[in-house]
């Protein structure tokens, strides 16, 4: 019985080790996303920018 119970505790502090890595891993994911997204945004308001930049210096007469 205390043998069982030894072994329960150990496998209970396996699963909490490993939920906590994959909880790690997972905030670790997100924040990369993020940051790409971000990255990604900006990027695309800098095409955008600079294409209407071309726009704009169009001689005038």
């Amino acid at each position: 019985m205390l043998l069982q119970i030894l072994l329960q505790v150990m496998t209970d502090e396996e699963i909490k080790k490993k939920a906590s890595e994959a909880a790690s891993n997972a905030f670790g994911n997100a924040m990369i996303r993020n940051i790409l997204i971000i990255v990604g945004i900006g990027i695309i308001y800098a095409i955008i920018k600079g294409s209407s930049k071309k726009k704009d210096e169009t001689p005038k007469q």
